[in-house]
């Protein structure tokens, strides 16, 4: 474990909130992966005195993974890895307000204050443009005032948010070739529910008055 990583919290497992409810709707599938406790690998960040809850988002055109955690104290815990699936019988309008209605119902129900969006690559050849105006739709949304601090970038800005060093280490993450620090069962979680989950880590991360950290433009 790299020595400027480690004074962060530690994260514990607690039910799936949805599934003790028993209100998942039709469109959401949500897998309680057993996330081991350890320390958050990212970078030092102040103890809240009050919890904070934060979601990362990782769009896909048929569906977005989302990840939810929860900072309290000097712990924090994964509450949800989720999946959103998209209607396909609706026309691209009715998607992306489904979208929107629905992300605003999930950051609603576990009282989101933190987000973090993984975007499309800026060197991608061939970017599809549904999962771009999935990702407009949720800045919009998050851009509105429904959290009060988010993030939204590429794989390196998370690497940068996260004190991932060196920043090739991310990707061997994202992929599942290297575990992430203290996560026994990494390599059962899929592509994008880690990429929704460092996302969640790197909004954790976010110091207060980074209520709009930009995208690639940065």
């Amino acid at each position: 474990m790299p020595e400027n990583q480690s004074n962060t919290p530690k994260r514990t497992i607690r039910p799936n909130k949805f599934e003790a409810n028993n209100t998942t709707s039709p469109t959401q599938q949500h897998h309680p992966h057993k996330l081991s406790c350890r320390k958050l690998q990212h970078q030092p960040m102040p103890t809240p005195q009050n919890p904070r809850t934060a979601i990362g988002i990782r769009a896909h055109p048929q569906q977005i993974w989302y990840a939810i955690l929860q900072q309290e104290g000097a712990h924090a815990t994964t509450l949800n890895l989720s999946i959103l699936r998209i209607p396909k019988a609706l026309a691209v309008p009715a998607k992306l307000r489904f979208i929107r209605t629905t992300l605003l119902n999930v950051i609603g129900e576990y009282k989101v204050t933190r987000a973090g969006i993984r975007t499309t690559e800026p060197t991608a050849q061939s970017p599809d443009t549904f999962r771009l105006n999935i990702e407009g739709v949720a800045q919009e949304v998050l851009a509105s005032g429904a959290v009060s601090t988010y993030f939204a970038g590429p794989i390196a800005k998370i690497a940068g948010c996260l004190n991932i060093t060196p920043r090739t280490d991310v990707k061997e993450y994202i992929n599942g070739d290297k575990s992430y620090p203290g996560e026994n069962n990494w390599s059962e979680l899929k592509k994008e529910e880690r990429e929704a989950f460092l996302a969640a880590l790197c909004a954790l991360a976010l110091p207060e008055q980074n209520s709009h950290l930009a995208t690639e433009e940065d």
